[in-house]
């Protein structure tokens, strides 16, 4: 089913966002599982609530005005997103769906793959992105770090460049969905539940796995769930450090594409992320209506 925008995010910037959408009579999908604000801790400086409101709570609220106003609300977790011709593309753990317009509302990028010289390799065999520079890995071996469903798209996106893929865990617990394992069990992908510790090499060289040392000519980090800089990547977005570049309008400077919230960088206020959101909204309305 093809939407008029797909917001990627159910917090506070990607419901506000929706709200807008939605008012105005645009099909509006929402994609998205987690929140930092979905938990018990109490927000006494939000404007309007004098005694204090839960995060959990306000979140909920705003869901449901969302839906009110027409936006379909998905509990999924979004591990991929393209452009096409004339429109995107977005994979989930669950489905595929399209849209005209896309709003990426992930929240700020946090997470590391544990190995301790990452950033010494950034760019010398390890990547972030599959898409942007699996072509280099041709024939390769090539380790993915990261232990739910987003890694499981990255390793099997990489089959296309080398059958010698494996996964490793860091010993973190597991998400993967059924049809992720399905489909790795399918293509040979072998999942190990070991921490690489260290890289080795001027380049990616060798991985230090249980104090021994493998061969490997590659890396991709893809801990947790798709964030604000992977789908950056995969869209040609510009970055400012892993945050999202936008304009006054969280125009991203790609058509068709904004950004809003904690994913642009800011002073991570539940009121910027609102404020993030509306705009995003206007501003995917005005889009459209060109």
């Amino acid at each position: 089913m093809k939407y008029d925008v797909i917001i990627i995010g159910a917090g506070p910037a990607g419901l506000t966002a929706s709200i807008y959408a939605s008012r105005a009579g645009l099909k509006t999908l929402v994609i998205g599982r987690e929140s930092k604000m979905n938990n018990p801790h109490e927000y006494d400086n939000y404007f309007g609530f004098p005694e204090g409101i839960v995060g959990k709570e306000l979140l909920e609220r705003g869901r449901a005005q969302a839906i009110k106003f027409g936006a379909e609300v998905k509990n999924e977790n979004a591990v991929a997103a393209s452009k096409k011709e004339k429109s995107f593309a977005v994979e989930t753990d669950k489905a595929s769906y399209e849209s005209r317009a896309l709003v990426i509302a992930t929240g700020a990028p946090v997470k590391s793959s544990g190995i301790k010289n990452e950033k010494d390799y950034s760019g010398k065999g390890l990547s972030y992105c599959v898409a942007c520079d699996g072509f280099f890995f041709k024939n390769k071996r090539v380790a993915v770090i990261g232990s739910g469903d987003f890694a499981a798209h990255e390793a099997i996106e990489l089959l296309n460049y080398t059958k010698d893929v494996v996964i490793f865990t860091q010993k973190e617990k597991t998400s993967f969905g059924a049809d992720s394992l399905k489909r790795l069990k399918a293509k040979g992908v072998v999942i190990r539940d070991e921490k690489v510790d260290e890289i080795k090499g001027k380049m990616v060289e060798k991985l230090i796995v249980n104090k021994k040392e493998e061969p490997f000519s590659g890396v991709f980090v893809a801990v947790g769930l798709a964030g604000s800089s992977d789908f950056a990547r995969k869209l040609g977005l510009t970055l400012e450090g892993n945050f999202i570049k936008v304009d006054a309008k969280m125009f991203t400077g790609v058509e068709g594409v904004f950004a809003a919230g904690d994913c642009r960088g800011g002073i991570f206020q539940v009121a910027q992320a609102i404020g993030d959101g509306a705009a995003a909204g206007l501003g995917v309305i005005s889009w459209l209506g060109k």
